[in-house]
């Protein structure tokens, strides 16, 4: 039974991955996995263990949902425009979730912080186009960045839970 459900946790697991490079809550369905097996099976994983991912995907949110603005302030950015990229790449993911499917959620996330970014510079008065430019850029890099940190950090916690799954 034990190895059955170590087995089972390894194949569904993998889609945490997957799901993560496409904009879905990838890292969470993979420490959701490891509570249902842990409810099953309260010998399989230590809290630390658990409690150590959940940690992990934490810090995976909080990178890629401030990556955008701390790309448009390294470009020279104001606070606005920080401001901008978050929202924007927040409302790019979101509304670009069927845009196209699957990948939709990351290349939106990254056009609206860019775009977010710019409107900023606008508000904070900023007229040089070519400034603005370079804000937008420099957000939407950091969102990217930020999603490929995040990545990342999912496989991680998947390599966690599966090693530690099979380690009686």
């Amino acid at each position: 039974m034990y190895w059955l459900l170590a087995s089972g946790l390894t194949i569904l697991g993998l889609a945490g991955p997957i799901l993560t490079l496409v904009g879905l809550p990838g890292t969470w369905w993979i420490i959701a996995l490891a509570l249902v097996a842990q409810w099953l099976a309260p010998e399989t994983f230590s809290w630390w263990t658990l409690g150590l991912c959940v940690i992990a995907a934490l810090a995976g949110e909080a990178i890629e949902f401030a990556a955008g603005a701390v790309g448009s302030r390294s470009a020279g950015g104001t606070r606005s425009s920080s401001m901008g990229a978050l929202m924007g790449g927040i409302i790019g993911a979101i509304a670009g979730a069927a845009f196209p499917p699957l990948i939709g959620a990351i290349i939106w996330g990254v056009v609206g912080a860019g775009i977010g970014a710019i409107l900023g510079e606008l508000a904070a008065g900023n007229r040089n186009v070519r400034s603005q430019l370079a804000v937008g850029g420099g957000a939407a890099a950091g969102k990217a960045v930020g999603t490929v940190v995040k990545s990342a950090i999912c496989t991680g916690v998947y390599v966690v839970i599966v090693a530690a799954a099979f380690i009686l």
